[in-house]
């Protein structure tokens, strides 16, 4: 859990840990893409493109299309999610993850590293979707679709997540009342998680010197963690990955 606000100072830190300026100013050819194989990256390629190409569609005044567009970009989004989820799965199974001495441990251990990294796609997909389509422009469009999906809320719970969250992002001080919405129609536990992280990175990056959003945060950071009944236990997972690799250590010096 955030314990508080982070400095626009300590934030330019980190963006510049994670994202380091590139300072070789070479000119390359692009490399030709396979689309025979169509996979995550490439997907995600043609999707970012795509919702490029939107975001700057402000002069286009047939609105049956734009809208047809901003469907059409949200399900490519959802599945994208999916599409990594398989990707991850498969790669776990490639890397042999339950074939080790002891089968029944790895088996354990492979499923909840999928099962603890699949609980991190819909931020993941989420923050590429606002980095696509993220504009307030959009309100009007976002709005309307949410009304929309609320009529069958069951059935479209990742949509109402994505589309949530894309709203309060365009603008966070005029559409942060719309936290309670999602937590009155966002009601499947993986997303209950992403809420709770979705919050925390609101007060952690987007409430410094700002009291009044700080205790907006604070308030349903804890309502949050009120309303999560399928908790990560990351505990427990650290707990046996360090028992794997006390099993390995024991393993080594046996053969020597």
């Amino acid at each position: 859990m955030v314990k508080n606000p982070i400095s626009p100072l300590i934030q330019d830190q980190i963006s510049d840990e994670l994202s380091p300026l590139d300072t070789n100013s070479d000119v390359h050819l692009k490399e030709a893409v396979d689309i025979s194989h169509i996979n995550f990256e490439v997907l995600e390629n043609y999707i970012s493109i795509l919702a490029r190409v939107f975001k700057n569609s402000d002069r286009v005044r047939n609105l049956e299309l734009v809208y047809s567009i901003f469907d059409y970009l949200i399900e490519s989004y959802c599945f994208l999610g999916f599409k990594l989820i398989d990707e991850i799965e498969e790669h776990a199974k490639n890397e042999n993850l339950k074939l080790a001495q002891d089968e029944n441990e790895d088996v354990i251990i492979g499923e909840e590293i999928l099962k603890l990294i699949s609980r991190f796609i819909p931020i993941l997909i989420q923050v590429m979707l606002y980095d696509g389509i993220g504009h307030i422009n959009f309100r009007e469009i976002i709005l309307s679709k949410i009304e929309e999906l609320k009529k069958d809320k069951k059935n479209n719970q990742y949509k109402l997540f994505l589309l949530y969250f894309l709203l309060i992002d365009t603008d966070i001080n005029s559409n942060k009342e719309y936290v309670d919405d999602v937590f009155e129609n966002v009601n499947l536990g993986v997303l209950k998680l992403s809420t709770l992280i979705k919050l925390n990175y609101y007060l952690a990056f987007k409430s410094h010197r700002n009291k009044v959003l700080e205790q907006f945060f604070r308030n349903k950071i804890q309502k949050a963690s009120f309303l999560l009944d399928n908790k990560t236990d990351i505990n427990e997972l650290q707990r046996l990955l360090s028992k794997k690799k006390k099993q390995s250590i024991v393993r080594e010096r046996l053969n020597k």
